[in-house]
């Protein structure tokens, strides 16, 4: 199971690591913490195909001044999640044991109704370490039940997520139980050991972006108690993390024999600007990259950079030079973009798209195929 990496998600919507220009190893201390106080934080994720897997664990190889190029897996098309973030220092749940958290983070949500949904992240940050103390929701989550129903993620003791300094060696423990009361008096207990270290520095290299990095490995152990009585369930998974000074990141995720079952790229985009992101985030260059997924059947994402404001036009050609569509024309913003393509309704074969920016053109093929 993916636990870890789903809450690991929910972390990375909300933790954004100030950028720094180093080009050997990096150390990652509590002052580059940058925890938003109020804003849209917006994360982009590319998941690497099933096809993919089996290659991408190559790039769980550890080590020190290495090169982790995510572009060689092939991705499914983007997928952003947009959350508005608002720090408080009370809320959500009246219970004691959040109390010890110094950050509170509240975001909103529409629920299944249509009405308001909202969730409490607790979680404490000092001079050593971050933790994560849970989750409180509130909302009308399923439309066969009416009202308002509460639910209460809670780590106890809180999951030790991260100690500073954090560069390579470094190494500690987490052993914490995640309970779950999804029905008032019924709790449902998931217990965590996890052995954390950093084992690798380098290069990070993905299509959403590039930036210096430290890899850090988890074994994790789950075992989930059975509530109705019988034996637990219990398993392994080596979670690899590419942690950077950056917004953009990257995860996979294995199992105990080191089968890849899960892989992605992301990027953070909204709690900070680019420029206060050096030159990871802020493009230097006009580029236009391969597409993704590719070969691809029906839908394909097609990213590009601009360094500076530019009026764009992004079209795709058939293999006799006609145009079938256009996908981008306008003035549009310095920095990255995705322009998605849906060829539904067109025959397989191979098509053109041209970028035309900046006083450049930048042409590439890709393949649909159905």
């Amino acid at each position: 199971m993916r636990m870890r990496h789903c809450f690991g998600s929910l972390l990375a919507l909300t933790l954004l690591l100030a950028a720094a220009p180093a080009r050997a190893q990096i150390t990652i201390n509590v002052g580059d913490i940058e925890l938003p106080t109020t804003g849209l934080v917006r994360s982009i994720t590319a998941d690497a195909t099933p096809g993919s897997l089996e290659a991408a664990r190559a790039l769980t190889a550890t080590g020190p001044n290495r090169t982790w190029d995510f572009r060689t897996l092939q991705y499914e098309p983007l997928d952003t999640v947009s959350v508005q973030v608002q720090r408080v220092n009370s809320g959500g749940s009246t219970d004691p044991y959040f109390a010890q958290a110094n950050y509170i983070w509240k975001t909103g949500d529409k629920s299944v109704s249509g009405g308001d949904s909202l969730a409490y992240v607790y979680m404490k940050l000092d001079a050593n370490a971050l933790y994560t103390y849970g989750i409180w929701t509130k909302g009308d989550f399923s439309p066969e039940l009416p009202g308002d129903e509460t639910f209460t993620l809670k780590f106890e003791p809180p999951s030790l997520d991260m100690v500073f300094p954090l560069t390579m060696g470094t190494n500690w423990t987490s052993n914490h139980a995640l309970k779950n009361e999804f029905v008032p008096g019924f709790v449902l207990t998931t217990s965590f050991n996890e052995v954390n270290e950093v084992v690798g520095w380098g290069r990070l290299v993905t299509s959403l972006g590039s930036a210096d990095a430290l890899q850090l490995r988890t074994r994790q152990i789950t075992t989930v108690d059975n509530p109705f009585g019988g034996p637990a369930v219990v398993d392994t998974t080596i979670l690899y993390q590419w942690l950077t000074k950056s917004t953009v990141s990257a995860t996979i995720s294995a199992d105990a024999q080191g089968n890849v079952v899960f892989a992605d790229i992301s990027v953070q985009r909204g709690a900070a600007t680019a420029s206060e992101h050096g030159d990871d985030v802020l493009p230097q260059r006009i580029a236009l990259d391969q597409n993704y997924p590719n070969p691809f059947n029906p839908a394909t994402s097609i990213p590009f950079e601009l360094k500076t404001p530019s009026e764009v036009v992004l079209k795709v050609y058939d293999a006799m030079g006609r145009e079938v569509a256009t996908l981008v024309e306008g003035m549009r913003p310095a920095g990255r973009h995705v322009a998605a393509w849906n060829a539904a309704g067109l025959p397989s074969g191979v098509y053109l798209y041209r970028l035309q920016a900046g006083g450049e053109v930048i042409a590439r093929s890709m393949t649909l195929l159905k």
